[in-house]
């Protein structure tokens, strides 16, 4: 916009001194705009005709730079389209490499182009005029449904044949799958909102982002958490805080291995920030002594945070063939924290509180050759998990099949625990969203309103991309003779 500004200013500078040079010079020569009497009357109408379109020209002039500065690129852009219309042209600079797959049909009395095969292909985009590194547009409108649609290997249009659109926002689609029986939802103004209310405890996949979510902790205080629990390898956990985050931790090298035996801790708000990052340097002790190290106690302030989740990660050190460092005695100043996807235990009898909504799992895999063991889990069910010797080196799967709370004791220990979230006790629980990597597991699928425009069978993908010629996307679908492309657009600014 600036730069339209300036040649606005140009023309109106230009326009202005041709009208007063124009009237001047009129002025001077007695021009019939000032002197009626000084001319015939045909030649008074001939120069009041070159004065008007003088002024209709300027006028005009100055309509048009106005337009463009308020709308900029609107005569400065270049659009390519791909349509039924346009396929059967023999040169185009924006195309499509695979016409074969593609046949003229029509779709809700609209002339499209069906995609027949699930072969990939590409649409190209060069140009006449060398184009390099410009900012453009790309636009899908397409009909279908019952399969999927990817761009350059991404899914950006899911099946949602088994799924039922439940709200609109004008930044989400959400949709539920058809077996998850729910009555009714709190209504939210916000999608986000919406989506915690009723869904945090299913299986979300989510084209949007929706990590970096803040929802209201009930019961939540300040209060100093003790974890009496010895950690090995690396550590994840999800934090509720305000005001500051104060952190207390112990971390002794156990010296199994040669090398480095190091702890980098990394702290995130929600929108994934980094606030604090640090490495923690090993006792001086690189050798394989088999001597546990001397304990060293550190601590981590944080003031004047943003109330919302953080995230602090234990990532151990990779000089080493395995981890060789231990993290204990975690001190916090919340009561609301959880574990994060794996943790390992690093002593006996421990304790770990689940709440589940009917359809979690949690995992164990003992590797040491005498920690056979049975894992007791009590609460919504009542469940006796045999780690016995035909599970060494196994991972064993336990589904969680009620609603509710679930407690695990583990009386042996030194073994992995896996789980989407776990805490200590159950008066630390809080729930997260958390999205799952796997649609085919979704219950709930949130569409990015931002990208993706829906109106029943009908989708609108838009996508804002540095564009260079010779650049090419790949479209594929999973199945043929379910997608029609009404039409693909190009805009380069």
């Amino acid at each position: 916009m600036s730069i339209n500004l300036v040649f606005l200013g140009l023309f109106l500078a230009e326009i202005a001194l041709v009208i007063i040079l124009v009237s001047w010079a009129y002025y001077k020569h007695k021009s019939p705009i000032f002197d009626y009497h000084f001319h015939t009357k045909k030649k008074r109408k001939v120069y009041k005709s070159i004065v008007f379109l003088t002024y209709l020209i300027a006028v005009t002039v100055i309509i048009y730079l106005m337009f463009l500065v308020f709308n900029p690129g609107s005569f400065l852009r270049d659009e390519y389209v791909i349509n039924e219309k346009s396929i059967s042209k023999p040169l185009s600079s924006f195309y499509i490499d695979n016409k074969n797959i593609l046949v003229k049909d029509q779709y809700n009395n609209e002339n499209v182009l069906r995609i027949t095969s699930p072969q990939a292909f590409n649409i190209v985009f060069r140009p006449e005029t060398q184009v390099i590194n410009k900012s453009a547009q790309l636009t899908i409108n397409i009909f279908g449904e019952e399969s999927e649609f990817y761009l350059d290997n991404k899914l950006i249009i899911p099946n949602l044949n088994n799924y039922e659109l439940i709200k609109t926002y004008p930044d989400a689609y959400i949709f539920i799958r058809n077996d998850i029986n729910t009555n009714s939802y709190e209504d939210k103004t916000i999608s986000d909102d919406f989506i915690y209310s009723n869904f945090k405890t299913n299986k979300i996949y989510s084209f949007k982002d929706i990590s970096n979510y803040n929802p209201d902790i009930n019961n939540f205080n300040q209060e100093t958490t003790n974890i009496n629990i010895a950690f090995r390898d690396s550590l994840k956990l999800a934090i509720y805080a305000e005001d500051q985050i104060n952190l207390d931790f112990t971390k002794q090298d156990l010296n199994w291995y040669l090398g480095q035996d190091e702890y980098t801790i990394t702290i995130k708000n929600s929108k994934q920030e980094i606030v604090f990052n640090q490495t923690y340097l090993d006792d001086g002790e690189i050798r394989n002594t088999n001597i546990p190290g001397n304990e060293q106690i550190f601590n981590i302030n944080i003031p004047d945070i943003t109330p919302g989740i953080y995230t602090i990660e234990f990532q151990k050190d990779k000089f080493n063939d395995a981890s060789d460092s231990t993290i204990k005695n975690i001190r916090i100043n919340t009561n609301k924290l959880i574990f994060l996807d794996r943790i390992l235990p690093w002593q006996s009898n421990t304790q770990f509180y689940i709440k589940s909504n009917g359809d979690d799992q949690i995992k164990f895999n003992y590797w040491w050759g005498d920690k056979d063991q049975v894992i007791e889990i009590t609460g919504s069910e009542n469940i006796n998990v045999d780690l016995n010797k035909s599970w060494f080196e196994k991972r064993y799967d336990q589904n969680l099949t009620q609603q509710g709370d679930y407690f695990i004791k583990i009386d042996k220990g030194f073994l992995w625990v896996f789980a989407n979230a776990l805490s200590p006790n159950k008066e630390n629980w809080f729930d997260i969203i958390k999205p799952i990597s796997n649609i085919n597991e979704a219950e709930i699928i949130v569409i990015d309103g931002n990208n993706l425009e829906i109106d029943e069978n009908e989708f609108i993908y838009t996508m804002d991309l540095n564009l260079s010629s010779g650049d090419k996307f790949k479209l594929k679908v999973l199945e043929g003779d379910k997608y029609y492309i009404k039409e693909i657009k190009l805009i380069v600014n």
